[in-house]
């Protein structure tokens, strides 16, 4: 049996952990290799854990690593956004994912200014925001189309 010299076998070892670290990048992470904080925040999924795409075991893991850090007003205000999100129906929680993703493509210099558009509309006294939103709701698409134009000339602060 041929003896290799430590460098060498340091390689080998090396080159074994990152196959077996490549392995669990195609296969995801086995719940048992958890950080116990990990597991305890993701408790929920352990049932469905192993059958999750590994790229959503990662963002998952990233997510849980992100709660860990936010101040505990931070996480109170998530944990009732999760409840809100949790209350509504699949179809609207389909038809908020879809507009996201749309939002998502839009370049970002757009993207900015719906942010901003909206942080305006969010500052309006609710009987405002009511009004609008049943004149949208009301109008044809020809007159939202006008709208559209009217609030996209609109300076925004």
């Amino acid at each position: 049996m041929r003896r290799h010299s430590l460098p060498v076998r340091l390689g080998l070892c090396v080159a074994l952990l990152w196959a077996s670290v490549g392995a669990w990048a195609a296969d995801g992470v086995p719940w048992s290799a958890l950080t116990p904080d990990e597991q305890r925040l993701l408790s929920t999924l352990q049932p469905q854990w192993a059958q999750l795409p590994a790229a959503r075991q990662d963002r998952l893991r990233r997510g849980a690593a992100q709660w860990a850090t936010l101040p505990p007003a931070e996480r109170e205000l998530a944990a009732q956004r999760l409840q809100r999100w949790r209350t509504l129906d699949p179809a609207r929680r389909d038809l908020i994912r879809e507009r996201y993703a749309r939002y998502k493509t839009l370049p970002p210099a757009r993207q900015a200014r719906l942010r901003e558009v909206y942080a305006r509309f969010r500052e309006l006294p609710p009987a405002e925001r009511r009004a609008l939103r049943q004149q949208w709701q009301q109008a044809t698409p020809d007159a939202r189309r006008e709208l559209r134009r009217r609030w996209r000339a609109t300076p925004v602060r």
